[in-house]
């Protein structure tokens, strides 16, 4: 894929985090509520079919595979900016329909290889549009994105 068309996804997956509503407290609630009837089934079909987590809850292959060839799969997609946002991508449909948690991974790695590509105002851009809906998530990684959002400029442009 050539930078146009790497462009073009990212921009899509910018204005998909831009245009998507913030949930609200009562949005959050009725989220928690699905997320806890995805888990029920995903372990439902865990116990009863014998799968694995992510066969049955239908996440990314990636994670179906043994761990020294999910660390290999990593390391050789780590600056592959269109399978980033794919992954991503995958974790917002999650996100949005069930309520569960995307790993804070692949946003990371975008704002990585924009900021290797010197892509200064995209990765401004996409830091904007990801904190808008995850300044106040999680563990360790989604902080140092806020962070990263700080130092680039990139947390002013959103309203929280």
């Amino acid at each position: 894929m050539d930078d146009v068309g790497e462009y073009a996804t990212l921009d899509a997956l910018i204005a998909r985090l831009e245009q998507t509503p913030i949930l609200s407290p009562a949005e959050e609630v009725e989220r928690s509520r699905r997320r806890r009837e995805f888990l029920e089934a995903a372990t439902r079909k865990m116990i009863d079919d014998g799968l694995a987590y992510g066969e049955a809850s239908g996440d990314l292959a990636l994670y179906n595979q043994t761990e020294e060839s999910f660390r290999a799969e990593i390391r050789n997609s780590d600056n592959d900016l269109p399978e980033q946002v794919v992954r991503f991508n995958h974790g917002l449909d999650r996100w949005f329909e069930y309520g569960e948690c995307h790993p804070p991974y692949f946003p990371w790695r975008i704002a990585v290889i924009l900021s290797k590509r010197k892509q200064v105002e995209r990765e401004r851009a996409f830091l904007a549009s990801y904190c808008r809906h995850f300044w106040d998530r999680r563990g360790r990684r989604d902080e140092m994105i806020v962070a990263r959002a700080e130092q680039k400029g990139a947390f002013d442009r959103f309203n929280r």
